[in-house]
């Protein structure tokens, strides 16, 4: 009876231990502007929760994207992939695509984040089998309006500077006084 209860144990332990989830946090190296996301080879049918952490030290435009590639029986494929900033805890969730090819089925996740501010952040992958992606920061580039309003903005400021300082001086700024110099 003894030994019946000790492998029954050792039975429910092992099936546990088989169908639990992984939870794995890496931490991402960004400072060239990009990252690979890998996952770990889990089994088709083996739940997973991992985590990559990230700093960036100044205002960033995110790109981030994953694929995962399963059968269709196996009810596996990520099931959430958000970004999350560590210090205010908000969320930005990802665009679904699928794409289903014969018994696979192709699942990509993108998040598309604008002028993040300098902190810690962590892309949160949940779901069952494998996947993997790529993560890319950018500089934000100003619109090509901003900077011409910019700088028709900055013109006028010089040109009223300019008439002040003449005016100052007591010399006209007007065209009749320019063709009589």
């Amino acid at each position: 009876m003894k030994k019946l209860l000790v492998t029954s144990a050792i039975s429910l332990a092992l099936a546990m231990a088989a169908g639990s989830a992984n939870a794995t946090t890496f931490t991402l190296d960004v400072t060239k502007g990009s990252a690979a996301i890998p996952s770990l080879n889990y089994a088709a049918n083996q739940s997973f929760s991992d985590v990559y952490n990230f700093t960036i030290t100044s205002v960033k435009d995110l790109s981030a994207s994953i694929t995962a590639t399963f059968v269709t029986t196996t009810n596996g494929g990520v099931q959430t992939f958000v970004l999350q900033n560590l210090a205010d805890n908000t969320t930005i969730g990802s665009t679904k695509y699928t794409n289903t090819l014969g018994n696979k089925t192709v699942t990509t996740f993108a998040i598309d984040a604008t002028s993040l501010s300098a902190g810690s952040y962590a892309l949160k992958v949940t779901g069952k089998g494998s996947y993997g992606g790529s993560l890319d920061l950018t500089s934000p580039v100003p619109e090509a309006s901003s900077t011409a309003m910019m700088l028709g903005g900055l013109a006028l400021v010089g040109l009223i500077a300019s008439r002040r300082r003449r005016k100052e001086d007591g010399k006209s700024f007007a065209p009749s006084a320019m063709a009589a110099a």
